[in-house]
């Protein structure tokens, strides 16, 4: 199976940090908060330039991650013990920014349904679920959230959010 450290970055991220603070700002410290999201880029650069938008999505969450891996290496007690979650696929461009999962998660996800930069995983373009290469974001959601993060699903219209198995992204050590 392999071995992933961004996801065991993600896991400890939240192991460590998630009691600190509240649902809407736990996961999302200062230091980890894009400058634009997902939906803003596409509003600066365009929604007709996917290519560019995509780059620029993808830097966004590269930035974040190194953010993060920069956070923990000065962190002596890092831990890289397995702990048990889910991973959830979330396409910007199918957003309706329509709030809803951000309400009905006490403020886990923002207005476009966006997932904390705290437990973003990977970001890709999807070629397989879609005819048109659309753009993912691929978080984990530890195991005590994934009821919270099923009702903010259940009341998302635009179906941008979902859950996934990314074999490359396999955490399990057996």
């Amino acid at each position: 199976m392999a071995y992933n450290l961004e996801g065991l970055e993600s896991f400890y991220f939240y192991k460590k940090y998630h009691k600190e603070y509240n649902l809407s700002g736990s996961l999302r410290p200062a230091d980890l908060v894009p400058e634009n999201d997902f939906i803003e880029i596409e509003s600066i650069f365009g929604i007709d330039n996917t290519e560019l938008v995509y780059q620029e999505q993808k830097k966004m969450v590269n930035e974040i991650l190194l953010k993060r891996k920069s956070l923990l290496i000065n962190d002596n007690n890092f831990d890289k013990s397995f702990y048990r979650g889910k991973y959830l696929l979330y396409y910007p461009s199918f957003s309706l920014m329509d709030g809803g999962s951000e309400a009905a998660s006490d403020g886990f996800f923002t207005y476009a349904h966006e997932p904390p930069s705290g437990l973003w995983v990977h970001f890709t373009i999807d070629r397989i679920k879609f005819t048109d290469l659309t753009s993912v974001l691929v978080s984990w959601i530890p195991e005590e959230l994934v009821e919270l993060v099923e009702l903010a699903m259940s009341v998302d219209a635009s179906y941008c959010l979902e859950w996934g198995y990314i074999p490359q992204y396999d955490l399990s050590l057996d």
